[in-house]
């Protein structure tokens, strides 16, 4: 009796030390969250939601009975932690430059298209993300990187339940939570894991400068909604698009027939975070769009239409795609001379 007594002892022992701050042995802590404001998905965090997985251990963990969590913070970024702005707690920077790729696509160089492959493997084993780890992006520069950064991981074929993007960004996190922003450089252990891992990209999700000009020519309201973040100004070709006007294939401003625009910070409040989902919708309907509708964005180089593009495919669950040329690339096909 003794002996099955000290026993029972000590696989308690084993089994109460060994859950690794977890609920509890046999259910491991998770990345989870609700849907935010009626949302499709649960894309879309809160800063308390990212807290508690901060505090719980997750982020950069390498402990094999929790899930990991890797914070992408992705913007315009000296990557001097001196120099730029104060990160949340354990978050891993990417700067611009290595999200862009610029190649001949058509008559001329366009930039930024969507990375290669080589280019998202390089990113994501020096963050040590592999196929369990949930991404969670954010910046501190403009509210449309993190959902440049969301759009190329889908486009190489992340699932959309292990991508997150940050309500508010690190602006409203560090307002909430000022006592974990910090300049501390975290240092992952590098994966291999490859997008050859993955299922494969999702082209639906990226228009090229051809399959654009096509879905202009053969362009159906019944069916289709094209829009411009842009702005008015832009979009109807009284302000020229700033920096891209110049070189060999010079390029003219206007907007595609039958198109419309839609600003991306209408999609947010004063705070900086996303509107409801109703909200959202009516803002989209507004401009003819309907559940079953494909909708088709862009703006000058493919990073302003991004909130877009996660608006209806986070948000409201529907058919989109990100014309990554846009205009600085599409703008060299027009012939709108008026502008």
């Amino acid at each position: 009796q003794h002996l099955v007594f000290y026993l029972f002892l000590g696989l308690s022992l084993i089994v109460a030390g060994c859950g690794g701050g977890s609920d509890s042995y046999d259910s491991p802590d998770t990345a989870t969250n609700t849907p935010v404001g009626g949302s499709a998905t649960n894309v879309l965090v809160e800063p308390a939601t990212l807290k508690s997985w901060i505090d719980r251990g997750l982020v950069n963990s390498d402990d094999p009975f929790n899930d990991k969590v890797v914070i992408l913070d992705f913007g315009s970024y000296s990557m001097d932690p001196d120099e730029d702005a104060l990160r949340i707690k354990g978050a891993c920077r990417v700067p611009k430059a290595q999200l862009d790729s610029p190649r001949v696509e058509g008559v001329a160089l366009a930039n930024p298209l969507v990375p290669t492959g080589e280019e998202i493997d390089a990113i994501i084993q020096r963050l040590a993300i592999d196929e369990d780890t949930t991404i969670v992006f954010t910046s501190s520069t403009s509210p449309y990187f993190p959902t440049r950064a969301y759009w190329v991981f889908r486009y190489w074929g992340f699932p959309q339940e292990k991508l997150k993007v940050l309500n508010g960004g690190d602006a409203v996190f560090a307002a909430e939570y000022p006592d974990l922003m910090t300049r501390e450089v975290p240092a992952p252990t590098p994966s291999t894991f490859s997008v050859r891992d993955l299922e494969g990209t999702q082209p639906d999700l990226r228009a090229s400068v051809g399959e654009f000009i096509e879905l202009i020519k053969n362009f159906d309201s019944d069916t289709d909604v094209i829009l411009d973040a842009r702005g008015d100004r832009f979009y109807s070709g009284s302000a020229a698009t700033s920096g891209q006007v110049g070189g060999d294939f010079v390029v003219v401003d206007g907007h595609p027939i039958g198109g419309g625009f839609l600003s991306n910070g209408d999609l947010r409040d004063a705070e900086g975070k996303y509107k409801s989902a109703v909200e959202i919708e009516a803002l989209f309907r507004a401009k003819g769009w309907e559940p079953g509708k494909r909708v088709t964005v862009y703006c000058t180089t493919g990073y302003s239409a991004t909130p877009l593009f996660f608006a209806v495919d986070a948000i409201l669950g529907g058919d989109v795609q990100l014309h990554d040329g846009s205009w600085s690339q599409l703008g060299k096909y027009s012939d709108y001379a008026v502008a």
